[in-house]
C-alpha cells in the first residue's frame, strides 16, 4: 500500500476534491486536542465535535490564503494546519480562562447539521470556488441580473428595478432574465456543481455580494 501523501489530500480538501483530507485534519485536530496541554477544553465528544467544527469553519476563512501559499509547493501543508490547530486550540483555552470557563456558545442547529453530514463542509467549499469562478466570467451587468432575479420580496423586487432596469421594456428584462440563466446555468454543468453547492452559494455567498453592488 502506498504512502499517503497528507500535503496533498489536505490541500485537495480546500479545493473540494478529497474526502480523505478532511479525515486527516480531523485525526490531527483530535490528537492535539487530547494531549495533556488541551485535553480539559472537551469533556465529552459532543463537545471535541463541536470544537472540530469551529475550528474547519477558521479553516475555510483562510482557505483562499492557504491554496494560494501553497499552489506551488509539494510540502509543508500538514505542518502548518498542526500549527494553525495549536494556535486555535490556545485561544480555546484563554477564551475559556476570559469567560472562567463558562461554555462557548455555538450555533447547535449549524453544529448539528454539519457533525451529521460531513458532507456540509465540501458544499461550502465547492460554493466559495462557484463563486471565484463566477466572478471571472460573469460581469457586473449579469451579476445585478442574478441578483434581482434571486429578490423574493415584490416590493424590493421592483425597488431593484427601477434602480437598474428603468430604462428597458419588461420583455427586454425578461429576456436578460433568461440569458443570465442559461449563462449560469451552461457554467454549473460544465464544471459539475452539485445542486447542494449552488444553493449554498445562492444563500450565503450571492446575498453579500448583492448588498455591495
Amino acid at each position: 500500500m502506498s504512502k499517503i501523501d497528507t500535503h496533498k489530500e489536505i490541500y485537495m480538501f480546500l479545493k473540494g476534491e478529497s474526502d480523505l483530507g478532511m479525515e486527516i485534519i480531523s485525526n490531527i485536530f483530535f490528537k492535539q486536542l487530547h494531549s495533556a496541554s488541551f485535553n480539559s477544553l472537551a469533556k465529552n465528544e459532543e463537545e471535541k465535535k463541536e470544537l472540530l467544527m469551529k475550528f474547519f469553519y477558521k479553516l475555510f476563512q483562510k482557505r483562499e490564503y492557504i491554496l494560494k501559499k501553497f499552489a506551488n509547493q509539494n510540502r509543508g501543508l500538514s505542518s502548518f494546519i498542526r500549527k494553525m490547530i495549536k494556535n486555535f486550540l490556545k485561544d480555546e483555552l484563554r477564551t475559556r480562562s476570559e469567560k472562567e470557563l463558562k461554555k462557548v456558545s455555538i450555533d447547535e442547529p449549524l453544529i448539528e447539521k454539519t457533525i451529521n453530514n460531513p458532507i456540509e463542509i465540501i458544499n461550502e467549499i465547492e460554493a466559495y470556488r462557484l463563486s471565484e469562478l463566477l466572478e471571472k466570467r460573469l460581469t457586473e451587468e449579469d451579476f445585478k441580473m442574478i441578483c434581482y432575479i434571486i429578490i423574493q420580496n415584490s416590493e424590493e423586487k421592483l425597488e431593484y428595478e427601477k434602480s437598474y432596469f428603468s430604462d428597458i421594456s419588461k420583455d427586454a428584462l425578461y429576456k436578460r432574465v433568461q440569458r443570465v440563466k442559461e449563462k449560469l446555468r451552461k457554467i454549473i454543468n460544465k464544471e459539475h456543481f452539485a445542486k447542494e453547492t449552488v444553493q449554498y452559494y445562492l444563500e450565503n455567498i450571492l446575498p453579500t455580494k448583492c448588498k455591495r453592488s
